[in-house]
């Protein structure tokens, strides 16, 4: 179940407050609105404690919440917004293999053995014939919910892992892959995922010591996914995220717009700009996603676009970086080697197009 805005068109989690580092008179407060404490979570990897509040029936949360910003606790307090993947099902006239000659990668020798990669997506179809005896471990955050279905976690980790003999190679097909299913599908059939499912999986991705994190997913701004984003970068893990696929005037997305994160925008092969993608200043880099060969759920393949196809490729690419000898971790040192390696397409210097550029392996 899910519900809108009426102001904002957001997708949230119906009746429901969370409030992460809640203090007493944050506590008080809600008390006095009419809230009841829920569910208490507590994420130790992140260390954070996040409290799940419900209003009372026939309550707008979002009035409730306006409420609990106005009082004098200093716990961030929010609604559960929901999240969409970044991935587009039209279809695109379009060479298969471009991607890797774009990115000089087709002679590219290291396959990726050593190299530990954490994803939020959907479930993955790991018995796929080009995903089958991969490294993958899956961990799923959906509880209850009915799952939303394998087809973009799995094009999503085949442009990652995918076996080098299989009609859905990967950039780095021997890597581990570490990946959270967090997306379920709501009563009106939408696929999506919320803040608090988001940070249960960065909190099992830290555990797992993944040295960078593809979030091909935007939503709404959040403070506990904010929170939970910092933590990850705090513990110099690289996030890269879809810059997302609402069009050059559309608004900032999330979590590639939280500073320190990587966000990720697509070109096609042309090294033109993909039609759907957002636009700002908060744009990171460039890579291939438009007309990328993806799998489908009958085993055939099609040309799909999207922001999120681009931020798995340049999730390959920077987890091949981390893992050279010597280099340091995070994300401030892996920007440094990136902008060297940035092909500038578009405005001199950073622009809200193409970010620093097209980033190729040497």
């Amino acid at each position: 179940m899910s519900q809108t805005s009426s102001t904002s068109g957001e997708s949230f989690e119906p009746r429901t407050i969370i409030a992460v580092n809640l203090d007493r008179a944050g506590y008080q407060e809600a008390l006095r609105l009419g809230l009841r404490l829920e569910q208490t979570i507590d994420l130790k990897e992140l260390n954070l404690r996040i409290r799940r509040f419900q209003t009372e029936p026939g309550i707008d949360a979002e009035d409730v919440l306006r409420e609990l910003l106005k009082g004098k606790s200093k716990a961030s307090f929010d609604i559960n917004h929901f999240y969409k993947n970044n991935g587009n099902e039209k279809k695109h006239n379009d060479i298969r293999d471009y991607p890797l000659e774009i990115l000089n990668w087709t002679t590219h020798e290291f396959k990726g053995q050593g190299v530990r990669i954490g994803m939020i997506d959907t479930v993955i179809d790991t018995q796929a014939p080009y995903l089958e005896d991969r490294h993958i471990f899956t961990k799923s955050f959906i509880g209850k919910y009915k799952s939303a279905g394998t087809e973009h976690g799995t094009a999503i980790s085949s442009l990652m892992v995918g076996k080098s003999d299989s009609s859905f190679p990967g950039l780095l097909p021997q890597a581990s892959l570490y990946a959270a299913d967090t997306f379920f599908i709501d009563q009106k059939g939408r696929q999506q995922t919320s803040a608090i499912m988001i940070a249960r999986a960065l909190n099992w991705l830290l555990a797992q010591d993944v040295s960078v994190i593809n979030m091909s997913l935007s939503g709404p701004k959040n403070k506990l996914l904010k929170e939970s984003v910092e933590r990850v970068l705090q513990q110099k893990k690289v996030i890269v995220a879809a810059a997302g696929n609402n069009g050059p005037k559309g608004s900032p997305v999330y979590p590639a717009a939280i500073k320190g994160v990587i966000a990720i925008t697509a070109i096609d092969r042309f090294q033109r700009p993909y039609a759907g993608a957002n636009q700002g200043q908060y744009i990171s880099y460039a890579a291939p996603g438009v007309g990328i060969w993806t799998p489908t759920l009958n085993g055939q393949g099609r040309f799909r676009s999207g922001t999120s196809f681009a931020a798995a490729y340049f999730t390959a690419m920077v987890a091949e970086q981390l893992n050279q000898p010597g280099m340091q971790q995070g994300q401030k040192a892996l920007n440094k080697v990136a902008r060297k390696r940035a092909l500038d397409i578009g405005a001199p210097g950073k622009d809200p197009i193409f970010g620093w550029g097209l980033v190729r392996y040497p």
